[in-house]
């Protein structure tokens, strides 16, 4: 070879590394979020754009935001610094910011985070490829989309899928800033959601969980011409040969019908786990926190799935120091705990959120307060989840495995549980990879439990 040839060789490869773009993803808040995510991957690479594993190596860089609680904007917030440095190292890097920041119309970024270059509410990500030609000042790939649902996301994996049914939230809690970020509730339809389930079908994907802020609350229209139920959606989906697991996420108790229950107990794919957030144990906070139930009524919302659904498992969401919240508020909930016998919270310390309708109420439940109450329920929290736990010893469950490594498969049983199956002897080599002791990844195995920490099962694959 002549070493012109290789000279030009060489140059074309940088030409070609240069033309290759790359971006970066952060992620923060819900689920919806993730699935919003996905779809932003999926439009960045129809514009020839790669995934990095870093965001130093990023080209642009989307920030995903959530503004439920403080902690999480701060992230954002912090990041000046580090954005300066990158864009030190690589001038012509794009920042780009997203979701729930964005979406309450609120923020001075220009003022606040001059580092910024470009802002987009996640309804408005079919605008993106402009937006960013614009800013780079290159030439680039226009996919053409009408609505950002439209978008086909791109999944972390191919066996498990999130799919939004609808979007937005009507219920005004007074703690929360959803129904201002992601505005009323719109359903999509079902011919919608069953395509793009489809679609992601014939790719392998066996699970699938079904996304809104208040997925019981489901309206989207039908073939005919009339609404659905939540309900009737879970039937449909269940029709649907491939799909292996149902799950959803997030219900309000107050809108919880019968004929989701008794769908949890007749469908053969509808996982026996639902996520119920009750928020606060006192009927007092509730009223406080407009959330239209009481602990009462919530308890014989809980009884219903234990008695029509026998084993389910129910996690919940409980938020400590709310306005207001006195020690006999904080006990009323330790007490619904004990009586619903969750197997998981996600619990949060209150932070007044602006424009929600308890900002205008007085924060005064001190920090200090909100961190003993947390530490508190989070430890009843542990007792009740390992005592839970150990009703598996011995028993057979179902998980799928969505990870190998370190001579370890672990994945999510039927009940939402975590389960690892180790692979290894003490003498083998570690391992990581797609398929292991004939293991692989996305397959639904058969588990014997035999031991149960806190928050995992341990136990051996079987026949």
């Amino acid at each position: 070879m002549h070493s012109w040839q290789r000279i030009d060789q060489n140059a074309i490869l940088s030409m070609l590394k240069k033309c290759m773009r790359k971006y970066h993803i952060t992620t923060y808040g819900c689920q919806m979020n993730v699935s919003d995510s996905e779809r932003i991957a999926s439009m960045l690479e129809a514009m020839n754009f790669t995934a990095s594993k870093t965001e130093a190596e990023a080209d642009v860089l989307i920030y995903n935001t959530c503004s439920v609680r403080q902690k999480s904007e701060n992230r954002i917030l912090g990041s000046r610094e580090k954005w300066q440095v990158m864009k030190q190292n690589n001038p012509n890097m794009v920042i780009g910011v997203t979701g729930c920041m964005v979406a309450h119309k609120g923020y001075d970024f220009q003022r606040k985070l001059p580092e910024v270059d470009i802002t987009f509410d996640i309804q408005e990500l079919p605008q993106l490829p402009g937006k960013l030609a614009k800013t780079m000042g290159v030439d680039l790939v226009m996919p053409e989309y009408s609505e950002y649902l439209h978008i086909l996301p791109k999944t972390k994996n191919k066996f498990q899928i999130s799919v939004p049914i609808m979007t937005g939230c009507n219920n005004f809690c007074s703690f929360c800033i959803v129904p201002f970020t992601r505005g009323r509730e719109k359903s999509r339809t079902v011919a919608d959601i069953i395509t793009e389930i489809k679609k992601f079908v014939k790719k392998g994907a066996k699970e699938v969980m079904l996304l809104g802020q208040n997925v019981n609350s489901y309206r989207g229209m039908k073939d005919d011409g009339k609404q659905a139920t939540f309900a009737y959606l879970l039937h449909k989906v269940e029709e649907i040969s491939g799909v292996e697991r149902i799950l959803y996420t997030s219900p309000h108790p107050k809108d919880m019908t019968d004929d989701v229950i008794e769908a949890h107990a007749t469908l053969k794919n509808l996982c026996p786990t639902v996520h119920l957030p009750v928020q606060s144990g006192s009927s007092a906070v509730l009223r406080r926190m407009n959330r239209f139930y009481t602990k009462e009524s919530f308890l014989d919302l809980v009884q219903k799935f234990y008695d029509r659904v026998p084993g389910i498992t129910i996690s919940t969401d409980i938020i400590v120091g709310f306005c207001g919240e006195t020690e006999q508020d904080f006990q009323d909930t330790l007490d619904l705990y004990r009586k619903a016998q969750f197997d998981l919270v996600y619990i949060g310390m209150y932070s007044p959120r602006p424009h929600s309708l308890a900002y205008k109420m007085k924060d005064d439940i001190p920090r200090k307060e909100k961190e003993r109450r947390f530490h508190i329920l989070h430890a009843l929290q542990e007792e009740i989840a390992e005592e839970k736990n150990k009703i598996y010893i011995n028993k057979k469950i179902h998980v799928l495995i969505d990870k190998i490594k370190n001579g370890v498969a672990s994945g999510r049983s039927e009940h939402g549980k975590y389960v690892e199956i180790p692979l290894l002897r003490s003498s083998e080599t570690s391992f990581e990879g797609r398929v292991f002791k004939g293991l692989e990844l996305g397959e639904i195995v058969t588990v014997k439990v035999n031991e149960a920490l806190t928050w995992v099962l341990r136990g051996e694959k079987v026949s």
